[in-house]
């Protein structure tokens, strides 16, 4: 087992079966990883933040961030279910969530545009 764990973290393709202690081969796809953030860049550009704050109260710059996030996330989400929802039955699970951390993500390395 340690021998599996060590290739794991050294780049192998496949994963540890946690209750069984095998070697379960699988092929590496990072598509979806790469599609998550180029339709989160891709929303970041389309989605309006001046909608979003329209429908928080005024001058709550948090509840407007969380309602254009949520907006973005919901997008990306529904594009991936669209197109991988065939090979992936839980592709919007945490889907959401991992856009907003995207996005914090994306505007730490650049905060000026940080709505």
């Amino acid at each position: 087992m340690h021998d599996d764990a060590h290739r794991l973290t050294q780049g192998s393709e496949g994963v540890l079966d946690s209750h069984r202690h095998l070697r379960v081969d699988l092929p590496r796809d990072k598509t979806v990883p790469f599609e998550v953030a180029q339709d989160t860049g891709q929303h970041l550009g389309e989605a309006s933040f001046a909608d979003a704050a329209a429908l928080a109260e005024p001058a709550n710059v948090w509840a407007a961030q969380t309602v254009w996030m949520r907006r973005i996330g919901g997008a990306v989400t529904a594009e991936l279910v669209e197109r991988w929802s065939d090979k992936i039955a839980a592709v919007d699970t945490f889907t959401p969530e991992t856009v907003g951390g995207l996005i914090v993500s994306l505007f730490t390395d650049a905060p000026i545009d940080f709505p």
